[in-house]
């Protein structure tokens, strides 16, 4: 470990296009292993390596996922309010807390022919909790 946090500490010195190409080269070398989640809270940079499942990488996936859900949730009590059906708290809070994009994408299409926002929800057919 405490050759992770000089190899570290000497790619923070050097310039950024560097050190990110070691560090995300590293990471990869480091397999599943302990010392790479070692390697992870040491260091912040971009990776050179797409669809190796590096720190920043899944970060950025989860990042873009979770802003995918939240424009979805959006359009839905948008498309919602121009068409003039109310939408009560609870329903709203529901909208906006859900992460499952194929939940997401059913409530938006239902958003063309829903009456109520109970119409939204019809079907059951998202996983608990969302």
């Amino acid at each position: 470990m405490i050759h992770l946090e000089a190899l570290a500490g000497a790619l923070h010195t050097t310039d950024k296009k560097t050190a990110k190409y070691f560090s995300g080269l590293l990471e990869i070398g480091l397999g599943d292993t302990s010392a790479r989640q070692t390697w992870r809270t040491l260091m912040t940079f971009t990776n050179f390596f797409p669809g190796r499942g590096t720190l920043l990488e899944e970060t950025y996936l989860e990042g873009e996922a979770a802003g995918e859900a939240k424009g979805e949730a959006k359009a839905i009590l948008r498309f919602l309010e121009v068409r003039d059906i109310p939408v009560p708290d609870d329903a709203r809070e529901r909208i906006l807390t859900c992460t499952d994009l194929d939940v997401l994408n059913r409530w938006l299409d239902r958003t063309v022919t829903a009456e109520t926002v109970d119409d939204l929800f019809a079907g059951h057919d998202e996983p608990d909790g969302d």
